[in-house]
């Protein structure tokens, strides 16, 4: 879905003709004239980048906490494993050192 939306805020100024009066994706303030040919085409790819980079990092991040999550949650199953399992060894340990003896 993120990368469906920024392809469709990369190509919005195109399908709507305002790329014609060299209109950005994005309404920003820079210290150098947008509508001047050189300028414009780099604004764009730039506003266009950044935003890829901003949703990709989203989706990493989201990713990376359900991946930590899960995990966690396989260490916990795991540390309960091992506690039943410890209370019945030692259980055992003594039963049948008690026979030793």
């Amino acid at each position: 879905m993120a990368g469906g939306t920024v392809f469709l805020w990369a190509i919005y100024p195109i399908l709507d003709g305002s790329v014609k009066q060299n209109s950005l994706p994005f309404r920003a303030w820079y210290p150098y004239d947008t509508t001047v040919s050189p300028f414009y085409e780099t604004t764009y790819v730039y506003q266009i980048v950044s935003v890829a980079f901003i949703a990709s990092t989203g989706i990493t991040v989201d990713t990376l906490i359900t991946a930590l999550s899960e995990f966690i949650g396989a260490q916990c199953d795991i540390l309960c494993d091992n506690i039943k399992n410890f209370y019945v060894e030692q259980q055992f340990s003594v039963g049948l050192l008690m026979k030793l003896k």
